[in-house]
């Protein structure tokens, strides 16, 4: 071959490399570069969903726990043609620890905001100390839901002790 066609060859060659490369350039180039962008943006949107799930699957817990929380809650709250009957279990839980009821008053509140509505009882119970205190103790923990507002103990005589109580007690309509 002779010098003036390997010079036509190389020339030949090189214009096609450039041919070529500006065709990649304007082609596939910003082929590769919108795929790999929409690559980048599923990647996103995959962590995105995953996080979403996540949250999902912890929620379902929190709401299987809740959920145990509302049928004990739904068992402890009195129906409103219930209430009447919180005065008795008062009675019934002073006379369990043999301590004498003078007074028992109550007013119903309608709570217009949140439910539940609330009944607010003062009860003024007397007995020795310990028995008022496991009356107390008894009131706080039995099946009713109950909220101990206010609680004034005062001595009247030997070992005797009266105790003025308020209590909300809780209801459903």
């Amino acid at each position: 071959m002779q010098k003036s066609n390997l010079y036509k060859l190389a020339i030949l060659s090189f214009l096609g490399i450039i041919v070529l490369g500006y065709y990649l350039s304007q082609t596939v180039i910003p082929s590769i570069a919108s795929q790999n962008e929409e690559i980048q943006q599923k990647k996103l949107t995959l962590s995105q969903e995953r996080a979403r799930l996540s949250r999902l699957a912890s929620l379902s817990q929190q709401e299987e726990l809740l959920n145990k929380y509302v049928t004990v809650i739904q068992r402890a709250l009195p129906k409103d043609d219930e209430k009447t009957s919180i005065p008795l279990l008062l009675d019934s839980i002073a006379s369990k620890h043999n301590v004498s009821v003078a007074r028992v008053t109550g007013s119903t509140v309608k709570n217009k905001t949140t439910t539940p509505d609330w009944i607010t009882i003062e009860v003024r119970a007397t007995g020795p100390y310990q028995n008022v205190l496991d009356f107390i103790q008894s009131l706080e923990n039995s099946n009713r839901m109950t909220d101990l507002e206010t609680l004034t103990m005062t001595g009247v005589g030997k070992g005797q002790v009266e105790a003025s109580i308020r209590v909300k007690a809780y209801f459903k309509l």
